[in-house]
């Protein structure tokens, strides 16, 4: 078994039906193909392996029954530590995706490895709208650790110009900052096996329903196609129970319940 040279570490569960997933992926197994070798470190969820070895890249995943979003996140940070430590002669790079895995890897000391701190978010921004009882003191300690993330990365990458602008005003070096837009693999229509069971016509949204996501637009949007009743929107979608029994009930509302197929992930 390879000694990783690399660590790329997430706050959230790998695989998973969102588009985070997809980010950690790609991001992971670049850099992981970059050094030759790579560790992942992941939370966890039941059926899936808290160590797992694919190829040159090893997989390590948190499993934790802990319901605390904070303490999961310390938890979790905990867990980095312990990794990073052991391998700070051996890294050559440590990539982070949020403060819970970028602080324990700032604090390594004497480390080998830069860092690279890739922001597609901000949990004192995005925290607020998931838990509505999360007080305005907690939100700056979690800016306090942001902002030393971005101050002590080596190097930053973020998937938009808007997000690039937010963090330059919030404080960070605009020249360590590389916008690195979304991309997609295309595939041969041709190869796709479409299940037997899906309309002739669709569009599909594939991904997490937080209120930032702009379903509701999506939705609005449907309420003008109603002259093409045979064109569905096909909605793979994963969130939590609360949020998804409110978009059923805005389709209802909007009228457009019968041009909507869901397929969800609670």
């Amino acid at each position: 078994m390879l000694t990783p040279k690399s660590l790329y570490a997430a706050f959230d569960t790998y695989p998973a039906p969102k588009g985070a997933a997809v980010h950690i992926r790609e991001f992971a197994q670049t850099l992981f193909a970059h050094t030759g070798s790579g560790l992942l470190l992941v939370l966890g969820e039941a059926g899936l392996p808290s160590w797992q070895i694919e190829g040159s890249m090893q997989i390590r995943r948190l499993a934790s029954e802990e319901p605390n979003y904070l303490k999961r996140a310390m938890l979790f940070g905990e867990f980095v530590y312990a990794h990073a430590e052991m391998l700070r002669n051996d890294l050559k790079i440590a990539h982070f995706r949020d403060p819970w895995g970028g602080i324990p890897l700032l604090d390594v000391k004497a480390r080998s490895y830069k860092t690279v701190y890739e922001v597609n978010a901000l949990p004192s921004i995005e925290l607020p709208t998931r838990y509505g009882s999360i007080s305005g003191r907690t939100c700056d300690k979690i800016r306090t650790l942001e902002q030393r993330c971005w101050q002590e990365a080596d190097r930053i990458v973020c998937p938009s110009q808007v997000i690039k602008n937010c963090l330059v005003e919030l404080g960070a070096n605009a020249d360590k900052i590389t916008v690195i837009p979304n991309g997609a693999h295309l595939v041969d229509p041709a190869q796709i096996n479409i299940p037997a069971d899906a309309p002739g016509e669709y569009l599909i949204y594939f991904g997490a329903v937080q209120n930032w996501q702009g379903i509701e637009v999506l939705f609005k949007a449907m309420t003008f196609l109603r002259d093409m009743p045979e064109l569905k929107l096909v909605l793979c979608v994963s969130g939590s129970k609360p949020r998804l029994k409110y978009l059923q009930k805005l389709a209802g509302r909007l009228g457009i319940e019968q041009q909507l197929i869901w397929h969800l992930k609670v």
